[in-house]
């Protein structure tokens, strides 16, 4: 059950669910960029700003559980938004927002 605003927004438990696993997805991916984490934690940002904007879309994408995707579109949906119903892409696509957070919020030079 989530509160907001001293009222109670039910969420049926799939959807507690799958916003909690992407919300977990998420943190890993933070948690993959230690090195930059720690920058941002001790203060040291340098902010992308077309990298964040393309983590927020991201962002939005992985935090909509894909039931909400099928009911909006039904099951006769083109081939990119199947990309967004199923589990496995979702969690990797959760993995990667979180990455790219903390790449948006720091700058490095990454020998190739």
């Amino acid at each position: 059950m989530l509160i907001l605003n001293k009222h109670q927004i039910k969420l049926p438990a799939i959807y507690q669910l799958l916003i909690l696993t992407s919300l977990y997805a998420f943190l890993f991916g933070m948690l993959m960029e230690y090195r930059g984490l720690s920058r941002v934690i001790k203060g040291d940002i340098r902010l992308q700003s077309t990298l964040l904007v393309v983590t927020a879309v991201l962002m939005v994408f992985v935090f909509i559980p894909a039931t909400s995707w099928i009911a909006w579109f039904s099951l006769d949906h083109p081939l990119y938004l199947e990309v967004l119903i199923i589990p496995e892409t979702h969690m990797i696509l959760a993995v990667l927002a979180g990455t790219l957070f903390v790449r948006s919020f720091t700058k490095e030079s990454r020998a190739i």
